[in-house]
Order: structure tokens, then C-alpha cells, then sequence
């Protein structure tokens, strides 16, 4: 009877052990995303400021027929347009190289950062810095400042959790089309075209709704690298 006891007494300490370890885990969860959020989502601006962003466009000048005499630009070639204004085969193109799962996923590519943790775990590459998609890549280069290549690992962990958190509540507040609306006229094209309707003009010659499929697949492929392209 003893004995019986002892073990009965060991394994009511054992699982008392056990409930205590889950609860500080809980406990310990909850207070890392506590201070996620504190430090660093609650600071975050609205991603109204997508919208808001007072950027120069080129100024056009134009006859008494309203046809084009001059196009005056400051610094950078800049023409917005709307997602109906440009080329569906654009769209296509872009999306298929920057962001295949684009029109399902919520913002955040999960299938792509799981992987890409877990070729990190086993050192094939930088783990999840290149697993950003399309909406994450628009919240970084409007809302979230440039990083920096002299960020710690701290801060390149804080800056991946404002584009997964800003890309999430953008893809439940905005349309796709409009995402990628802001997103082609956010970004640059290089020889001075910042903005799909620039670039399409500086290369082709032609407005960004008129872009047949190779035409469409030669812009989409310069952003991801720009000076090489």
C-alpha cells in the first residue's frame, strides 16, 4: 500500500508539474503578444495613408483639342492610373512573378513562409526575409520605412511582423484589384519611370491598358531587380 501511495503521490506531482508548465506557456504567449502588440503594432500608422500619400505626378500639357503638347517632369516620370487602365495581361504577368497565390491568400503567403522557415532550419537560405508577397511588398514600400543592411535580427523580426499585420488588415479593408492598383503605381520601373503607365510609355511607347502578353512579361520582370533587367 505504501508503495502504491508513493507512486499515486509522484504522479499527482508529475501532473501538477505538467499543468503548471502549460500555464506559464500560456502565460508567457500571452505576454509576448502583449508586447508585440504594444511595441509594436499599436504605433503603426492607418493604412489609409496608402490612399492619402501626396505624390508629384508629371504635369501634361495640352492644346485647345485636347491632344498632348508637353509632359513636364519634375524628377521622376510619374502617371497614376486606375486598375482599369491597365492591361489585364499586366496584371496577370506581375502577379505570376511576384505572388502566385495573390488572389487567395489574405495578405500573408503561409504555405510560402512555412517553407521557407523550414529551408532556413536546415540552412538552404535566409530563412523567411524573401517570403513576401505582393500586399506585403506595397506595405513596405509606402508605409514601413526602407530597411536598412546594417538591421539587427531584431529588427528585421519587428519589420516582418508590421507587413504580415498591414498586409492582413489591408487585404480585409481593400479589394485585390485595387492592391494591386496601388501597388503598380507605387513602384519603380528604373530608367527613370517610376509607375506602371510611365514605364509602359518609356519602353513600348504605348499606354499601360495596350500591353500585349511579352510586353507585360518584360516590365513585370524588372522591379524584383531593376538594375540587372
Amino acid at each position: 500500500r505504501k508503495k502504491y501511495n508513493t507512486k499515486k503521490n509522484n504522479t499527482l506531482v508529475l501532473n501538477k508539474v505538467v499543468l503548471y508548465g502549460i500555464l506559464w506557456f500560456f502565460i508567457l504567449i500571452i505576454g509576448m503578444f502583449g508586447l508585440i502588440y504594444v511595441k509594436v503594432i499599436r504605433p503603426l500608422p492607418s493604412i489609409s495613408k496608402l490612399e492619402e500619400m501626396d505624390i508629384k505626378e508629371a504635369s501634361i500639357i495640352y492644346d485647345k483639342n485636347g491632344s498632348e503638347l508637353y509632359t513636364l517632369f519634375w524628377f521622376d516620370k510619374r502617371t497614376y492610373v486606375n486598375y482599369q487602365q491597365i492591361s489585364k495581361n499586366m496584371v496577370n504577368a506581375i502577379v505570376a512573378w511576384e505572388d502566385k497565390r495573390y488572389w487567395e491568400n489574405p495578405g500573408i503567403d503561409v504555405i510560402w513562409l512555412f517553407r521557407a522557415l523550414f529551408y532556413g532550419l536546415i540552412g538552404k537560405n535566409e530563412w523567411f526575409w524573401w517570403t513576401s508577397t505582393l500586399t506585403q511588398q506595397l506595405i513596405r514600400n509606402t508605409i514601413i520605412e526602407n530597411r536598412s543592411s546594417l538591421e539587427s535580427l531584431w529588427d528585421k523580426i519587428e519589420r516582418k511582423i508590421k507587413e504580415f499585420y498591414l498586409a492582413y488588415k489591408l487585404t480585409n479593408e481593400a479589394s485585390k484589384e485595387k492592391i494591386l492598383e496601388l501597388y503598380l503605381n507605387k513602384i519603380s520601373f528604373w530608367s527613370n519611370a517610376f509607375w506602371v503607365e510611365q514605364a509602359s510609355l518609356t519602353f513600348f511607347a504605348k499606354r499601360a491598358v495596350d500591353l500585349n502578353v511579352l510586353e507585360a512579361s518584360m516590365l513585370a520582370s524588372i522591379p524584383k531587380w531593376p538594375t540587372y533587367y
